[in-house]
């Protein structure tokens, strides 16, 4: 049993991190019609173009930047944030599968480092989310 709130922390984070990796497995696994997959990746492409649009390097970063940071805040809600992130998860092994299936190449096909810090950074959150739960309902004092 955790001693210290870090502890728990690190445990949470851990437990969150299998939780989201599930979650994103269990999209990605989602059968889906080869029309269903051409309407995804529709989507996706259509998102890319978009942010490709800003031009600047720095001006998508910000954007990304921007978007991720409100989706984070999001997940770190104390109990629904886990629900929330789960579903962002599960919604993006969802649209990886589209791919797949759709025949979609190139960047939008592959998972990279981007994809990795993002499902770091929604552990953390959803992590938190749950030490902010147990906190509230103070059953125990785990310093």
């Amino acid at each position: 049993m955790p001693r210290s709130s870090w502890q728990l922390r690190g445990a949470l984070t851990l437990t969150a991190l299998a939780m989201l990796l599930l979650s994103a497995y269990a999209g990605f696994r989602t059968s889906m019609t080869p029309e269903d997959a051409s309407a995804l990746a529709e989507q996706v492409e259509k998102a890319q173009r978009e942010l490709y649009a800003l031009g600047s390097p720095s001006g998508v970063a910000l954007q990304v930047f921007i978007t991720e940071a409100a989706a984070l805040l999001a997940c770190s809600a104390p109990g629904v944030g886990v629900a929330l992130a789960a579903y962002l998860t599960y919604e993006a092994g969802r649209y990886a599968r589209a791919l797949e299936v759709a025949g979609v190449g190139g960047e939008a096909a592959s998972p990279g480092l981007s994809d990795v810090l993002h499902i770091l950074a929604l552990s953390v959150a959803a992590a938190e989310s749950l030490y902010l739960a147990i906190s509230a309902l103070g059953r125990r004092r785990w310093e």
